[in-house]
């Protein structure tokens, strides 16, 4: 909701907005989306927390909810809550899994992860970076069966899969030259395919 005499709300699968309060417009809809929460940085600039298909989704608005845009997102966990300062400025999204996405710039192009202190001290290593044909992932204290995935520079995901052992190499040959996110849990690194 952003002001006395107009909203947005959501229901588990749309977004409507309201100029009374009383008429009600569906803006967005998508069954296979299970939406969250909604927070308004100021009147024209939204957004929408939640999951699609099971993995983490931002929308964002910049119109005052009447047209929402998906934003990447450097985790897979659905997301369950957001807030900013009233400044508008500094966000938190918190998600499953520990999952804890900030910004310092209103939300800009993306959020990006931070350390959770509720997750287990563990970690990943990913090597070689830059890497040419193969990446190795070295998962210690990380869950059986951890699901990845790496998206490429514009945010589409470009491979999904699961890290089975302690050490697991991936074949990246099929990919492209340039810069990847690899996801894993609350964990997101950058690395370089040559």
């Amino acid at each position: 909701m952003f002001n006395d005499t107009a909203g947005v709300i959501i229901g588990d699968t749309f977004i409507a907005k309201s100029d009374n309060y009383t008429n009600w417009k569906i803006e967005y809809t998508n069954n296979n989306c299970n939406f969250n929460q909604v927070w308004f940085v100021n009147r024209d600039t939204g957004y929408v927390v939640g999951s699609k298909n099971g993995k983490a989704l931002i929308l964002k608005s910049f119109d005052g909810g009447i047209t929402w845009k998906e934003q990447r997102c450097p985790v897979t966990a659905p997301l369950n809550d957001i807030k900013f300062t009233e400044d508008g400025r500094i966000g938190i999204i918190v998600g499953d899994i520990g999952t804890i996405l900030r910004t310092t710039n209103g939300g800009g192009n993306q959020f990006v992860g931070i350390s959770s202190k509720i997750s287990s001290p563990s970690q990943i290593t990913i090597y070689p970076n830059p890497a040419l044909n193969f990446l190795n992932i070295k998962s210690e204290g990380q869950p059986a069966n951890l699901q990845f995935s790496i998206f490429n520079y514009l945010g589409i995901e470009v491979m999904t899969g699961y890290l089975n052992s302690p050490v697991n190499t991936l074949d990246i040959n099929n990919l492209v030259s340039g810069l990847y996110y690899f996801q894993a849990g609350i964990f997101t690194y950058v690395f370089v395919k040559n």
